[in-house]
């Protein structure tokens, strides 16, 4: 899950209603909320460093956003060093002092996205961090911020940990519906693979018109980052079905596109 930059724009403008003044993050006094102010408006500034040392003396005190935000820094090597092991244990922290907050808040979706950067690291291993690769936690940190927060990203990956039997037994069924939900709240790599599982069948029903709608809503939505493959699943599907189903198809996706957008 891509957390908006409209989201910390938001945050940030809220802050605007306290009055302004020159922080030094450093100092003893600045309060976790100064200091994560002052770490965003630096952030969206480009001056990422100071950026980083402010969100830092805020995310020590605790402050969810900046422990978030500090961690795909790091995670990124965005204006900053890349480290892992500090990105990790940023989420940890967030995740663990977090896990069970009201999943209805705005702050939700930024403990769900740690789970799923906690749940990625233990997919892969973190070396540098001390954690060994161990695709059954991964599969509980996903189902965890699948379920409880509803968080569309990590419905994904845990019908992907479905679908290959990665740290669960294999179950292609779950890992559709699992990928339905995800789908539906209009993520992009869900709808895409959605698309090419019922498009394709075999060990799901197949439904090629249902499948060619999603592979239709994806190649709309898609970001950049998506496109390229999202497309190359869209035209392969285009030489594969008739002329019937691709405008049935066309019909239904245009009709779901207006339901969800109006």
């Amino acid at each position: 899950m891509r957390i908006a930059k409209a989201f910390l724009l938001v945050m940030l403008a809220g802050f605007y209603a306290a009055p302004a003044f020159a922080l030094d993050p450093s100092l003893p006094e600045a309060t976790p909320r100064e200091a994560l102010r002052e770490g965003l408006q630096a952030y969206f500034n480009g001056d990422k460093k100071r950026a980083a040392t402010a969100l830092e003396v805020a995310a020590n005190e605790g402050h969810p956003l900046a422990q978030w935000k500090l961690g795909k820094m790091y995670a990124q090597g965005d204006g900053i060093g890349e480290d892992d092991a500090k990105a990790f244990n940023l989420f940890r922290q967030l995740a663990s002092q977090h896990a069970d907050d009201n999943p209805h808040t705005a702050m939700a979706s930024v403990v769900a996205n740690a789970f799923v950067e906690l749940g990625n690291y233990y997919r892969r291993g973190l070396e540098s961090a001390g954690v060994q690769k161990n695709a059954g936690q991964a599969v509980n940190l996903f189902t965890h911020a699948a379920v409880y927060f509803g968080d569309p990203e990590a419905q994904f990956y845990l019908a992907r940990m479905y679908l290959d039997g990665e740290g669960v037994a294999r179950d292609p069924g779950r890992a559709i519906k699992w990928l339905g939900l995800a789908a539906r709240k209009n993520h992009v790599p869900s709808q895409a693979l959605l698309g090419d599982l019922l498009l394709h069948g075999g060990e799901v029903p197949a439904r090629p018109d249902l499948g060619m709608m999603w592979l239709i809503i994806a190649k709309e939505n898609a970001a950049p980052e998506d496109r390229d493959w999202v497309l190359g699943l869209h035209f392969q599907a285009v030489e594969k079905l008739d002329p019937a189903t691709l405008e049935r198809a066309g019909d239904m996706a245009a009709d779901w596109m207006k339901r969800h957008r109006g």
